[in-house]
Parts: structure tokens; C-alpha cells; sequence
């Protein structure tokens, strides 16, 4: 619990625009986290176009300057949706081989409850806890329906 306090903590902290100024560039931990984002592993960026994204100035690539402080952030909650949307992509590759409760193990494992507390310990608020829809990548998901969801992804045959 302790490590998830500090991530939580951490995830609050920057997910104010004010406080990721320089985090690129930064000379201290931040600074290695964004020499290790620009990796071509990982978002395979120049640290410049990390710096203005986190900073919510950058280019769209199209020739204009946007301003979004909300372009990129971060969210310490757990939602149950997303460990639902994740089984299902397990289950779609056939990486999940049975059908599981998807509901019953997002509870276990999610922890949503602990980051409940955790963030009013920290002063801020969190969340409703539950299951809902939301919008991955382009595609409308409801979790309270995965088998939907992976009927509709799967193709025949």
C-alpha cells in the first residue's frame, strides 16, 4: 500500500499543469522518466514534443499551436472498465483461454476501494467506484456488457 500511496501521490501531484513544467528537462529523477518516455520502445518522441505535451502548448502537426492543459494527464484511479476492457483484449487473442467473470476479477484486483481512501487521505477526491462505458479507441465499450463488446470485435468464422 505503500507504493500505491506514493503513486497516487505522484499521479496527483503532476496532474497539475503548474507542476509539469520541465519535467522534461528537469535535472532529477523527472529528467531519466523523460529520456526513458522518448525511447523507441516506449513513445519513441524527442523529449522537446514530450515537454510541450505535458506542458499543454505543443504542434498538432498540421501546422497550429494547440493549447490543452488536459492533453495529457495523469489519473491515479483504477476503473473497473479498463481491467474489463483489458481481460476482453486477453480473451479476444485468445491469451485468456476461458470465460471469466469479468466484473468479480476487476473488483479483486483493482483496487478502487483502497484508492478511494487514499486520495481523500491526500485531500482529493476520487471517482465514483463502479463499472460504465467509455470510449477506447474509437469504440464505444460498455463494461457491464464484455460480451458485446467482444462479439463485436471478433471476426467470423
Amino acid at each position: 500500500m505503500a507504493f500505491y500511496r506514493a503513486i497516487i501521490a505522484a499521479s496527483l501531484h503532476v496532474s497539475k499543469p503548474e507542476n509539469r513544467v520541465g519535467m522534461a528537462k528537469a535535472p532529477s529523477a523527472w529528467r531519466v522518466a523523460g529520456r526513458v518516455l522518448s525511447e523507441p520502445q516506449y513513445l519513441n518522441a524527442p523529449e522537446i514534443v514530450l515537454e510541450q505535451v505535458l506542458g499543454g502548448t505543443y504542434a498538432d502537426g498540421l501546422g497550429t499551436i494547440k493549447k490543452d492543459a488536459r492533453r495529457f494527464d495523469y489519473q491515479p484511479f483504477p476503473h473497473y472498465s479498463a481491467a474489463v476492457w483489458l481481460m476482453t483484449q486477453l480473451r479476444r487473442w485468445n491469451m485468456l483461454k476461458e470465460e471469466i467473470d469479468y466484473k468479480a476479477l476487476a473488483e479483486k484486483v483493482m483496487l478502487a476501494t483502497d484508492a478511494v481512501r487514499i486520495m481523500r487521505e491526500q485531500g482529493a477526491s476520487a471517482p465514483v467506484v463502479g463499472f460504465g462505458s467509455e470510449k477506447i479507441l474509437g469504440k464505444d465499450f460498455d463494461s457491464n456488457k464484455p460480451q458485446e463488446y467482444l462479439a463485436s470485435v471478433r471476426k467470423p468464422g
